[in-house]
């Protein structure tokens, strides 16, 4: 629900994510959840990478919205995103 309303309220969103061995902080700015291939993935503006991400968000803990408001950036597509994320977590 916190994914969801902060996509909706277009306010920044973090959590902490698995980045090889470790989990890292990412802070975003949320743009779309879209399930796909059995699951949600989250399309985002990646504020430290500065670029758009996928992020599964069952590999998410600690999810939190700031009251930060952003105006949204063009987006890629929603759906084509998350299928080139997905075949990507299918080669390992």
């Amino acid at each position: 629900m916190t994914l969801a309303r902060a996509c909706r309220d277009e306010v920044e969103a973090g959590f902490a994510y698995p980045s090889g061995s470790e989990v890292r902080p990412r802070w975003v700015e949320p743009y779309r959840l879209v399930a796909y291939d059995r699951r949600w993935d989250l399309l985002a503006y990646d504020l430290d990478r500065d670029d758009w991400r996928g992020f599964r968000v069952d590999r998410m803990t600690e999810v939190s919205a700031r009251t930060r408001r952003f105006r949204p950036r063009a987006a890629r597509d929603a759906a084509a995103s998350s299928r080139r994320h997905s075949e990507a977590d299918r080669k390992f």
